[in-house]
């Protein structure tokens, strides 16, 4: 009977006790989170909304684009048609700074009449050297052609009527000796039978001996001419002509040299000149390219380069190649956009889009997303680890303000890749990692527990819970080391998802 009173006694004292304890633990719970920084928050269904930041301007579909076709260094712009302005086809809307390729072209213009003269000096140079060679060639063929004409003369009459001639000079010299002696026989046999006297003798042998002379004086000339003279007049004719037919070859060499000389002289002044009137053509394109003209009619939008920190200004200096304005048509516009190259993969045609555009952040306009980029762009030298790709936005046109938005403005879009109505979401700072799973605390009247969640979705603040937690359950929101400490102070140990 005593055992059981004092068992009672004890068991109220027992429930008196545990009220208070719960409270105790509950207002210390409070106090303790938020002197960790953590905060709570109940779980309910709500709108689940997963976007891809984009960034860009207006512009319209389809524009006719005014770029710096000037193949020079960067150009200063010196005049400019004011941004927003309505323009015509063929009116001028930029002027750049050509002083410098005036200059240039003027340099140019002067080399070029020297170059046509330098032309035309060649081109009389090689007229008198083709009659230079014309005349030293007819000269050759004469010396070889008399010299031709000079050794068959010689070997087909000369030779023969010279040996005839010293042949019939040796057969009278021979006859005449033949007859002075006879008669010398004849006066020495009358003086030895004393019919001639001694002196006539004599007179009849000096003629004898003149005779004899003269025989023997023609057949040397016969024999020299045979044996020496006109051998080696045959020879120099042959000399003769084969030093004119070599002088012909070397004068025709000489010639073809000449004239090859004279080409190539020819060629490099036409070079010369064809280098100098590519150059004024270039020089001459690259003026007519500092006055540009719209093709088209339209709204004129400078076309800035905000990111590399370029603006089309008066004053401005511009590249070759480089977007200057375009000549817009505002009934259809769209957003010319580029998001990040690690993000593209979420995207698909014809997702909804959200953007502001700067100059009026506090309306929302929509658009649809039409194209994608198959390949990022190539990074910039002041991002080369951030790569973007470029997208363009469809503008709907059935919209307040449609007609207002000003074209070239920046634009900040939200591509639309996830939009639920009725999802069960929690912060991402209630998520946690705790014993490699994700987990949240929550917290209940008894205290705090730890709950293992399977998540969905989620964009930069929210995550779609799928498994681990029911709507009211109220979690603890805060930095994950604190959380995760917390965690595993816990004795409740880890609720696993069903």
């Amino acid at each position: 009977m005593t055992s059981r009173r004092i068992s009672c006694c004890g068991l109220v004292c027992l429930l008196l006790f545990v009220p208070g304890a719960i409270g105790a633990f509950t207002s210390n719970s409070g106090t303790d989170l938020e002197a960790m920084g953590l905060t709570t928050e109940p779980v309910k269904f709500g709108r689940f909304t997963k976007t891809v930041p984009a960034s860009g301007d207006i512009r319209t579909e389809d524009p006719s684009i005014v770029f710096n076709d000037c193949r020079w260094h960067e150009q200063r712009i010196i005049e400019l048609v004011p941004e927003g302005t309505w323009v015509e086809k063929g009116d001028i809307v930029c002027l750049l700074d050509a002083s410098e390729l005036q200059e240039k072209l003027n340099e140019r213009k002067i080399s070029l009449i020297r170059a046509k003269s330098a032309l035309s000096g060649a081109s009389i140079s090689g007229s008198l050297q083709d009659l230079t060679n014309s005349r030293r060639l007819g000269t050759r063929q004469y010396n070889l052609a008399v010299a031709d004409s000079r050794l068959r003369a010689f070997e087909q009459a000369e030779a023969a009527t010279e040996l005839d001639r010293l042949g019939g000079d040796v057969r009278l010299s021979e006859e005449s000796h033949q007859i002075i002696r006879e008669e010398f026989n004849a006066t020495r046999s009358f003086t030895a039978l004393g019919y001639q006297n001694t002196a006539t003798l004599m007179s009849a042998d000096a003629r004898r001996s003149r005779a004899k002379t003269v025989l023997n004086s023609t057949e040397g000339q016969l024999h020299l001419a045979e044996r020496f003279q006109q051998p080696r007049t045959l020879l120099q004719l042959k000399l003769d002509a084969d030093s004119a037919k070599q002088e012909l070859d070397r004068t025709a060499l000489q010639n073809c040299l000449s004239v090859k000389v004279t080409e190539l002289q020819t060629l490099e002044k036409q070079r010369a000149l064809a280098t100098v009137e590519t150059h004024v053509d270039y020089l001459s394109r690259a003026l007519d390219a500092c006055t540009m003209r719209a093709q088209k009619s339209g709204e004129v939008v400078y076309c800035h380069q905000r990111d590399q920190g370029r603006f089309i200004e008066a004053g401005a200096s511009v590249y070759y190649t480089q977007d200057l304005i375009r000549i817009a048509d505002r009934s259809r516009l769209i957003v010319s956009a580029h998001v990040s190259d690690r993000q593209v993969h979420e995207l698909r045609e014809n997702l909804p889009v959200e953007f502001q555009v700067q100059s009026n952040p506090n309306q929302i306009f929509f658009g649809t997303l039409r194209w994608i980029a198959p390949m990022a762009s190539a990074p910039q030298w002041f991002q080369p680890y951030d790569r973007q790709q470029d997208v363009e936005i469809s503008v709907h046109p059935d919209q307040d303000g449609f007609s207002t938005l000003p074209l070239g403005t920046t634009v900040v879009a939200r591509i639309i890749v996830d939009d639920r109505s009725d999802v069960l979401q929690v912060p991402v700072r209630a998520i946690f990692n705790l014993y490699g799973t994700y987990a949240v605390l929550v917290q209940g009247s008894t205290g705090m527990v730890a709950h293992e969640v399977r998540l969905g979705a989620n964009n930069e603040t929210w995550v779609e819970v799928t498994n681990g937690l029911v709507p009211d359950d109220v979690i603890v929101i805060g930095n994950q080391q604190p959380l995760q400490k917390l965690a595993e102070s816990l004795k409740t140990g880890l609720v696993q998802c069903l």
